[in-house]
């Protein structure tokens, strides 16, 4: 199997983290440690990431800074380094997808109805290859809070959905590297740009998520 670059698309910071814990280097890009909505993703690659940022400088009830893209909860917007750091990540993600290395994106879905992201799927994959039309890539949805930790399906040749049981583990740090080593080395092991494995035989819930953001991300 040629080389993978797996790179976050969100929506928690967790994604990345999970990488991070299992030695895959990722340079660092914007959605790493926001929290983003599907379409809003989406927005970025259609728009040159120009709802990317908060237009005021101001921070929402929530304590947290909200753009139409993402929710921040770890940055300062009246610090301009801040805003210079996004930007060098946005340069360094627009460099990473124009690379000839394959591409697995990683997305935690932060919805309780996960259906109401995964029906933007071929939206999000229309983004990508209108920008990088000769991309190598394949999209993986990881939705939490399940009874089981599978492969689910595939939704296309590009686009594979896994399931986190969260109660297999007794730590956030446990969970993230645990339950994404097995989604990381299933798809390396299985080359998913290759071939499509059968679906597993289970059934995912509409369960209540510690993850849900703000409802203003997805109207």
């Amino acid at each position: 199997m040629t080389e993978i670059e797996f790179v976050s698309i969100g929506g928690w910071c967790g994604t990345k983290m999970a990488l991070t814990r299992n030695n895959i280097f990722s340079p660092s890009n914007p959605f790493d440690y926001v929290r983003s909505s599907i379409i809003g993703v989406i927005d970025c690659l259609e728009n040159d990431f120009a709802n990317f940022f908060p237009k005021e400088k101001i921070k929402q009830e929530t304590g947290f800074y909200l753009s139409k893209c993402c929710e921040f909860q770890h940055d300062n917007f009246d610090n301009q380094e801040t805003i210079d750091s996004f930007n060098r990540k946005l340069t360094r993600f627009k460099e990473i997808l124009s690379k000839k290395t394959p591409i697995c994106f990683l997305r935690t879905v932060c919805l309780n109805d996960y259906e109401n992201e995964l029906k933007y799927y071929k939206t999000l994959q229309n983004a990508i290859e209108k920008l990088y039309p000769h991309l190598k890539y394949i999209i993986c949805f990881i939705i939490t809070k399940q009874n089981y930790l599978s492969y689910y399906k595939n939704l296309d040749d590009k686009t594979f959905v896994f399931a986190i049981n969260n109660k297999l583990v007794f730590s956030p740090s446990e969970y993230l590297q645990g339950t994404y080593k097995y989604i990381i080395d299933f798809i390396v092991n299985e080359n998913l740009f290759l071939k499509i494995p059968s679906p597993s035989n289970i059934e995912l819930i509409k369960s209540d998520t510690r993850l849900e953001v703000k409802k203003l991300f997805h109207e």
